[in-house]
């Protein structure tokens, strides 16, 4: 399924930049679009003492160049300076309000998203920037509001082109109703926001059908309460409503109080599970699982993800099983030194349900933010979260646990990129937690 926007931000780009930039402006913003943050930074400064400051549009690109380029601070320096400079100028206070969003200057991020939006009337970025904000400060009923302007974007919009608009879902009563959900951000947003089935359930539909991607069909099999999962878009006789998935939270009025964190919400195919416990039946115990990179296109893999390499840390605790999908690891894989020890099962997972049975048979998953951690969480599964400084929305702020995965502990950077603490702190605790660990009582 596609993702309905990118992350706030993003859009300030091009996204398929030209090799026939017509100005030093035009390739800086093409070069932050490759994520080549030390040459945008040397091309805006050129374009500041050639081509000028563009009525505050070069500062507040020079601040988003910075950023790329993890200078933090002097971006969020440079564009306090310039937001009185130009008080008129959206671009400037949008980027204002996310490099005070890098640094965790939440209130700060917030009024300047909030200076932002009459300045960009009609635009999403602020908005979804001031989402998520809010929801990762805990104010989920503003949140929740803000975040449907995803579907203003441009993607939003052929997602939504899909269904007839005078059906969807508004939250009235769906009493002996059909009802289509379905999934059209990512993995991770399907398997967290499938659990919202059984508050529809007390809605008594008539029936309630689930979409989703292939990857994700046979394990939506396993979430009791959908009458049927597909990953075909039905047709249009067979449902009176429809509604995105990530809208629930906002139609159901889902509050951190009112989660309900019941796991696990997702049942392992028996059969499924026993041909991975004899795949597994091998290897010591306990057995932990490593996730550390997400897929490549996501927008802010390159600040989610882990290069394999930086877990030689960890080398003593070995062996591991890989939980990246060889798709995204196999180079790093080729790459690792040999003291890291891993077991690969990649193609032998064809889907999600063969990576929940591989889950359920492991006794710790190790992950960075990806569809893979959800699924453990999901499954109630022990989990170890790596996160960025500045996460997610849905991991909020400075929390070490999660009200969406009661069986998470959250390992999160002290500074931007600092990845060397947290998994310091990782080999720290593993050692311990090893020699603690006694098999579950089922077993």
């Amino acid at each position: 399924m596609t993702q309905a926007g990118s992350p706030p931000g993003s859009q300030m780009v091009p996204k398929s930049p030209s090799p026939n930039a017509v100005t030093l402006f035009d390739a800086a913003r093409q070069a932050i679009a490759q994520h080549d943050g030390s040459l945008a930074l040397a091309l805006i400064s050129r374009s500041l003492l050639i081509e000028g400051d563009r009525g505050g549009d070069a500062l507040a690109l020079q601040g988003a160049c910075l950023r790329e380029a993890d200078y933090h601070v002097a971006a969020l320096d440079a564009l306090r300076a310039a937001a009185p400079r130009y008080p008129e100028n959206g671009q400037v206070h949008f980027q204002h309000a996310m490099a005070a969003h890098d640094l965790g200057l939440l209130d700060e991020s917030r009024l300047a998203f909030e200076r932002a939006i009459p300045l960009m009337p009609g635009r999403p970025e602020p908005h979804m920037g001031l989402a998520d904000i809010l929801l990762m400060s805990g104010d989920w009923d503003r949140g929740w509001e803000e975040l449907e302007w995803r579907y203003a974007t441009d993607e939003g919009k052929k997602i939504l082109s899909h269904f007839d608009s005078s059906r969807r879902w508004g939250g009235e009563p769906i009493t002996g109703k059909r009802l289509l959900v379905y999934g059209e951000q990512g993995f991770g947003d399907s398997i967290q926001f499938c659990r919202h089935v059984q508050r529809l359930r007390a809605r008594d539909p008539k029936w309630i059908i689930l979409g989703c991607s292939p990857e994700l069909t046979r394990l939506f099999q396993g979430v009791e309460g959908y009458d049927i999962v597909t990953q075909d878009i039905p047709a249009a006789d067979t449902y009176d409503l429809h509604t995105p998935l990530s809208s629930l939270p906002r139609l159901l009025q889902v509050t951190p109080e009112s989660l309900e964190p019941k796991v696990p919400y997702i049942r392992v195919d028996p059969a499924i599970r026993a041909i991975w416990r004899d795949r597994l039946a091998a290897l010591p115990r306990p057995r932990i699982g490593l996730a550390w990179q997400g897929r490549p296109t996501h927008p802010r893999n390159h600040r989610r993800s882990i290069p394999l390499v930086a877990f030689d840390t960890l080398a003593p605790q070995s062996p591991f099983v890989s939980i990246s999908p060889l798709r995204y690891s196999q180079a790093d894989l080729n790459a690792a030194g040999s003291a890291l020890k891993i077991r690969e099962f990649g193609k032998k997972l064809k889907d999600f349900a063969d990576t929940a049975a591989l889950l359920s048979e492991l006794d710790l998953v190790i992950s960075v933010d990806t569809g893979v951690a959800h699924l453990a969480g999901a499954l109630g599964r022990p989990l170890w979260l790596l996160l960025p400084y500045t996460p997610d929305w849905r991991w909020m702020w400075r929390r070490q646990d999660s009200p969406w995965y009661p069986s998470a502990r959250l390992f999160r950077q002290p500074v931007p990129r600092d990845w060397r603490s947290v998994l310091s702190r990782v080999g720290a605790e593993l050692a311990p937690w090893k020699a603690a660990w006694t098999p579950p009582s089922e077993e």
